[in-house]
This record gives C-alpha cells, sequence and structure tokens, in this order.
C-alpha cells in the first residue's frame, strides 16, 4: 500500500493501489513500481551452477526491498500564474508481505521487465532465483527516471550492458487499463514489427499440407507465430501474454497478415482452428497480405527483412503531429473551446440521409461524367438513399476493411446539411469544429480511418488545415509516477482558429467537396459493382433496385 507525503502540504494522504478486474495493478503503475524497486536495488555478480551473472538482483532482494520500499521523487505541474512551473517533493513509501512481493515480481515476469539469466524461459518465482532486467525493462527505468527527475547514474554501468530499445506504447481505457486497440495505435506497431522482424519468401512446396494449386510464389512475406508474439511482449507495453495474443489477433483482424500453416498439426492440412484467432505456436506459418502490404508501403519488389520504407513512415507520422499543432505567432486565434477536443471527436453518422440532391450540386447528381461512370454514380445514388440497402452496403465495407469510405460520406454529408448555419458566429464555430473532426478522422496522414485519395489532395489539405488551426494541449500531472490514469469526462483541449472563420470554412468546404467528389467515385467504380455481384444480397437489389435495361 503506498503511503505519499507532499513537501508542499502538512497532512499525509494513504491510498491503495489500483488494480484492475483481473488483480492486475495498472500497467503504468506497475512499470513505475518496477523502476522504484530496479533504483533502490544493488545489482551485482551472483552465481549459479558455477557461472557468474552480472548485473543481477536475487528473489530474497526484492521481496526484503518491497517489504518497505521509500521513495522520493518530484512532480511538476504548471503554475497557476502561467509562468513555469511548481516543482513539488514527494516521498512514496510502499509496504507489502513477503507473497504480495512474490506476486507483484510475477507481475513483472509477464510483462517482461525481468528474466530469470539461468533459466530463460521459466517464469515461476522461486526464493533462490537470479533476475536481471531486459531491455524493456531499462526503457522503463529510463523513462522513470525522466519522469521523475531521478538520478540512476549508479545504474549507468549495468544498465550500459542491455540493449536500448524504445518501446511501441499501447494506448489504454483510462477506466479499466484495458488497451483501447485505437487504429493509429495498432497501424504503428503493425509497421515497427515488421520493420524488425525477420520474413522469408517460400514456396508452396515447402510446406506440406497445401494445395499446390496456388501460385508457386505465393507467400512472399513469412514468417511464424511465436516470433510475431515474442515481439509484441517485448517491445510493447503490453504486459501479460493475453493482451499480446489480442494484438497479435488485431493484426489478424485488420487483415494484415493471414494465418498459412501449422506444421505441428498432426493431420498437416493448414486448417486452423477457427476458434483460435492467433496461434502462437513456433510451428504456425503467418504471412502479410496484401492489404498488410499496402499499409507498410511494401512494393512488389520488396521481399522480407527490416523496411525502409515502413520505418520512415511511421518517423514522419510521429513527427508530423507536433508540427500539426504549432499555434502560429502575431495571431490573435478565435478559441472554439473544449468541445473541439481532438482526443474527444466522435463521428457524425446520420443515419437518415434523406434526400442527395438538395439544392447542392455533387458528383452524385451532375451529368457530365461518361455514359457508363454516370450508370455507376447513380446505382450508387439509389443505395445511399434507401436506408436498408445502405445499411447493408456498409456491411459489405466492413467486411472488405474499406468501410472508412461510406463513414466519410456521411459525416460530409451530415456536415454539409448544416451549411445553413454558416450565416452566424456560433454556426461557423460548429461547422469548423466539425470540418477539423472529419480530417483528423479521415483525410489527415496517419487518420485512424484514412481513406485513399490522391497525394497531392492530402497536402494540399495538411497545409491547409495547419494554417487555420491550432491545438492547445493540456498537458499537466498525468505523467507523474505512481499515478494511474482516471477517467475523464472531456479533455480540455481547445481547438483555435487563426483566420476569419468565414474564409477558412469556404476554402475547407472547397476542398472537402473534392475529396467528397474522389471517394465517391471510388465507391462507384469499385465498391459498388462488386456489391452488386454478391449473391447473399441479390434479393435486396431485386426489390429496391429498378432493374437495370
Amino acid at each position: 500500500m503506498p503511503n505519499t507525503k507532499a513537501s508542499s502540504l502538512a497532512s499525509t494522504y494513504t491510498t491503495t493501489m489500483k488494480v484492475n478486474a483481473e488483480g492486475r495493478p495498472y500497467a503504468k503503475d506497475l512499470f513505475d513500481l518496477f523502476a522504484a524497486l530496479a533504483i533502490q536495488l544493488k545489482l551485482g555478480d551472483h552465481r549459479a551452477f558455477f557461472r557468474t551473472y552480472p548485473s543481477t538482483f536475487t528473489t530474497d532482494d526484492a521481496a526484503a526491498c518491497l517489504k518497505n520500499l521509500k521513495f522520493t521523487h518530484i512532480i511538476r505541474i504548471p503554475d497557476p500564474s502561467g509562468q513555469g512551473y511548481q516543482s513539488t517533493r514527494t516521498t512514496t513509501t510502499f509496504s507489502m508481505e513477503r507473497a504480495m512481493a512474490k506476486h507483484l515480481l510475477q507481475h513483472f515476469i509477464h510483462a517482461r521487465l525481468m528474466v530469470n539469466p539461468v533459466e530463460p524461459d521459466n517464469p515461476a518465482v522461486k526464493d533462490k532465483n537470479l533476475w536481471a532486467v531486459t531491455s524493456k525493462g531499462r526503457y522503463v527505468i529510463e523513462d522513470f527516471s525522466a519522469r521523475a527527475y531521478v538520478a540512476i547514474d549508479h545504474l549507468s554501468v549495468h544498465l550500459a550492458s542491455i540493449q536500448a530499445y524504445p518501446l511501441v506504447l499501447l494506448d489504454r481505457i483510462a477506466g479499466t487499463d484495458q488497451l483501447a486497440f485505437d487504429r493509429r495505435n495498432i497501424t504503428n506497431c503493425f509497421m515497427t514489427m515488421m520493420s524488425k522482424l525477420p520474413t522469408e519468401r517460400i514456396l508452396a512446396d515447402d510446406v506440406g499440407g497445401l494445395k499446390h494449386h496456388h501460385s508457386p510464389e505465393l507467400y512472399e512475406h513469412t514468417f511464424y507465430g511465436n516470433q510475431c508474439f515474442d515481439w509484441i511482449v517485448h517491445y510493447t507495453s503490453v504486459v501479460s501474454k493475453e493482451e499480446a495474443d489480442m494484438v497479435a489477433g488485431e493484426l489478424v483482424l485488420y487483415g494484415w497478415i493471414a494465418h498459412v500453416v501449422d506444421k505441428s498439426d498432426s493431420s498437416n492440412q493448414g486448417i486452423s482452428d477457427d476458434l483460435v484467432l492467433f496461434r502462437t505456436s513456433r510451428h504456425a506459418l503467418y504471412n502479410v497480405t496484401e492489404r498488410g502490404r499496402q499499409v507498410l508501403g511494401w512494393h512488389a519488389d520488396h521481399h522480407g527483412g527490416s523496411s525502409g520504407s515502413s520505418a520512415k513512415s511511421i518517423q514522419s507520422s510521429s513527427s508530423s503531429q507536433n508540427d500539426l499543432f504549432q499555434a502560429k505567432p502575431h495571431t490573435k486565434p478565435n478559441v472554439l473551446g473544449s468541445g473541439a477536443s481532438t482526443n474527444s471527436f466522435t463521428p457524425i453518422y446520420s443515419s437518415q440521409p434523406g434526400s442527395i440532391g438538395s439544392g447542392d450540386t455533387d458528383v452524385l447528381t451532375n451529368t457530365t461524367s461518361s455514359a457508363e461512370e454516370t450508370t455507376q454514380l447513380q446505382r450508387l445514388r439509389q443505395v445511399l438513399q434507401d436506408p436498408l440497402l445502405r445499411m447493408y452496403f456498409r456491411l459489405y465495407l466492413k467486411d472488405n476493411f474499406c468501410d472508412e469510405n461510406m463513414n466519410f460520406w456521411l459525416d460530409y454529408y451530415a456536415m454539409r446539411k448544416k451549411r445553413k448555419m454558416e450565416h452566424t458566429k456560433a454556426g461557423m464555430k460548429e461547422l469548423l469544429s466539425d470540418s477539423y473532426a472529419i480530417y483528423d478522422s479521415y483525410l489527415k496522414t496517419g487518420a485512424s480511418m484514412e481513406v485513399n485519395i490522391d497525394h497531392t489532395m492530402r497536402q494540399n489539405i495538411d497545409e491547409l488545415m495547419r494554417s487555420v488551426f491550432s491545438v492547445v494541449s493540456d498537458r499537466t500531472t498525468a505523467s507523474a509516477p505512481f499515478t494511474s490514469p482516471v477517467p475523464q469526462p472531456m479533455s480540455s483541449t481547445a481547438l483555435a482558429v487563426n483566420l476569419p472563420l468565414a474564409d477558412c470554412l469556404h476554402k475547407i468546404m472547397q476542398l472537402f467537396d473534392q475529396v467528397n467528389d474522389q471517394v465517391c467515385r471510388m465507391m462507384a467504380q469499385d465498391s459498388i459493382p462488386r456489391f452488386l455481384r454478391t449473391e447473399k444480397y441479390k434479393h435486396v437489389f431485386a426489390a429496391h433496385l429498378p432493374a437495370e435495361r
């Protein structure tokens, strides 16, 4: 139980460490506690089975330290006057019995923060075991030191002998500490993993049990399930085997990787159990799919190994976030308020779009296209106007991993219906807030539901949004040590507009109209013909669509 005393306060308060439904400490608290323990321990040489293991500690050392662990760190919070920060020196005392300490060590092992150097594959905590800090543990210690302003010079020799790798930090739901599985987050994890994970090309003949009518070079980028699982456990912020399984399963659900065959199957038929989403076996073979290669930016001539292009994409997407949110100097922005938070945007799905041709002209209503294209656009218009067909079309797109086009159209059309509000200042602010929500969800590079538009148009949109909007983040004590996140009803982030409202709205709507044209043409030319040929929906088409002449 941690007991915390702040130097600027006269009172003392006691809190209980937060645990999730399974009884595990929240991930952030688990990492912070491991770092505090490692900094307090005296790492050194220990012998086992006639061999010396440097930079290690024993179970007894850790249990004795956790029995009465006092730790002093500094918390910095913004000064209310707006000038700099206030620093508070805080002492936290942890007290736990030996059984609880060993239970906590077991959680450290599951999170791969430490490992038994004598028996690396043995995760059991025994009284005389030796333990060494892993690469993941080193990252956690150094991150804690930077946030808590605690010196770790005495560990420099020990940490220098451990390879340093940055972790892929996965977002969590504040109230439950479960993984959030944000699409952008999982994409970043997939791209980072595939830039490091070795892959190889195999022929269909190399794997027994596969049907040989497949192309002999079908499997260009293969790896084994245990390779993927081990990478997720060691190089992401997951804290258990179950979480690693779920992350790997998300890659399967997104259609980025696919199970090829499990060589350990007694029948060796290459048929996986439908109830098992991802197999962690060293015999389970996986392949990067065509959709996965598109996400990675791999070209047809890319074969295995590290992907420079994917690593470059990660770096550019993470660095562009800071550029996007820089406020312009020498301007007095109009603050839209907390309702425009980038952390609280929700898509504006319209269940009843109504009549598309309500006074506005777009690609679905004009007649300047070729005859064949016009026919497909008319079909798309009929589908979008019919609620039942629109529902089936969305299900079809979701099954084919391209529902972001329909979601964008619904949000764009809902915003366009509000254009009568642009004659008032409050109405313009609401439209601009909606436009940024659409940009953040669908149009910016690395968006969670990024639609496929041409590169020049995306650049134009990025440049316009950077010049129009500034996002002000409220960074307080969320990263303070031993403070697991609590549910927040609404982020206090505010969206500001740097230019006259009417001009901004006019320019944004012009570009959004062009994006809508591209998205509708894409759906009309590619998705609609395949949707109309889908066997299970034909009875619906017969009742709702006029027969083709």
